[in-house]
């Protein structure tokens, strides 16, 4: 039994203290393991973040480029459109339709990394009332156009769309312009709000003595 004991107490040693290639053995395993969560994280950790900040970034200066063409586009004079052409609202929209704009392709070619974007239905809202602007009759013009832009400023009001990415992406007297104009809109907005809510509140019966 005494030697029993002996070769216990000598085997716990032996394990505590393993053999100089057992730990060689080991430190190897653990270097191996962690190049490879290292290398796992930068290829797709990392790169998933570019990919989704060139996204928004592609994304953004699409939204600034419908917003900053309505602003253009409609407000050009008809004599500088000159007399050459007899329907004006058409010119102007196929002025819409030489704007090329990258980031709807570029979400449509990549929807995982799309997906992660919390601007994504607004963007989504977005594109699809350029459509509108692209596909509806030239008559219908000045409505769709206006509500592209309404839209975009309602959504930089809310913040969906964040006025820190506008100025991050574009240059700084562009992305000035867009938010002052967008504050602009977003003024409009409110001010018919409440001019309608005073309107309501003047027709209301006055309250007064009964009988």
């Amino acid at each position: 039994m005494e030697n029993f004991g002996h070769m216990l107490h000598e085997l716990l040693r032996v394990m505590g203290q393993p053999p100089a290639w057992l730990s060689s053995a080991i430190s190897a395993i653990m270097g191996t393991v962690a190049g490879f969560f290292g290398g796992l994280f930068r290829d797709l950790i990392v790169h998933d973040f570019v990919d989704r900040r060139n996204m928004r970034m592609a994304l953004y200066r699409d939204v600034a480029g419908m917003f900053s063409a309505v602003d253009l586009i409609m407000n050009v004079e008809e004599w500088q459109i000159g007399s050459g052409h007899s329907d004006k609202l058409l010119w102007r929209q196929e002025q819409f339709r030489q704007c090329y704009f990258l980031g709807e392709e570029y979400y449509s070619s990549n929807p995982t990394i799309y997906i992660q974007l919390p601007e994504r239905f607004a963007v989504q809202t977005l594109y699809r009332k350029l459509q509108y602007v692209l596909e509806q009759p030239p008559s219908s013009l000045p409505f769709s156009t206006r509500d592209l832009a309404r839209t975009i400023a309602f959504y930089v009001d809310l913040g969906v769309l964040k006025r820190r990415y506008f100025r991050k992406y574009l240059h700084r007297e562009n992305a000035r312009k867009l938010l002052r104009d967008v504050d602009g809109y977003n003024k409009q907005r409110k001010d018919a709000i409440k001019c309608l809510i005073d309107a309501a509140k003047a027709q209301e019966p006055q309250g007064g003595p009964i009988g």
